[in-house]
């Protein structure tokens, strides 16, 4: 996935910026280092609340976090709703039903339902599809923004 490996390096790129260790990082964030080191070797994505911890620490976009936009300004970002909220909010504002959600992106009817109704959060890898598909910002996605 090249989007992980992308991450790590922006990761360690912001890191690196700030003068951070792992043990650094997973203490502001209250995140275990070992989650940290596995990010930074490439070998596992944040679930949703730690990528967005992340992202509120660093004061980026989730975007620029997972490398899918250059720009890294720093702005104040919503504070997330549920994933499952946001993600009603953009099937009603795109007119999208769940079954033809799951026709287009293939993702699993079940795993759609599921975040519909807020029984599980979707993995990075996930929202990025998702994002992609409806054309709009991770944070857009998952309520940290208004578009």
């Amino acid at each position: 996935m090249e989007f992980m490996s992308n991450f790590a390096e922006r990761l360690y790129d912001l890191m690196l910026e700030r003068g951070l260790s792992p043990e650094d990082l997973a203490g502001a964030l209250n995140i275990d280092a070992t989650n940290i080191r596995r990010y930074l070797r490439n070998n596992s994505l944040p679930v949703i609340s730690n990528a967005v911890r992340l992202a509120d620490y660093f004061g980026c976009s989730m975007d620029y976090l997972f490398c899918l936009s250059d720009e890294s300004y720093a702005r104040a970002f919503l504070q997330c709703p549920q994933f499952s909220a946001a993600f009603q909010k953009i099937l009603s504002a795109r007119n999208y039903t769940r079954y033809r959600l799951q026709k287009e992106t293939r993702l699993s009817g079940q795993s759609i339902d599921d975040w519909y109704h807020g029984t599980r959060v979707p993995s990075v890898e996930n929202i990025i599809i998702l994002a992609k598909h409806f054309n709009c910002s991770l944070d857009y996605l998952i309520g940290r923004e208004n578009q």
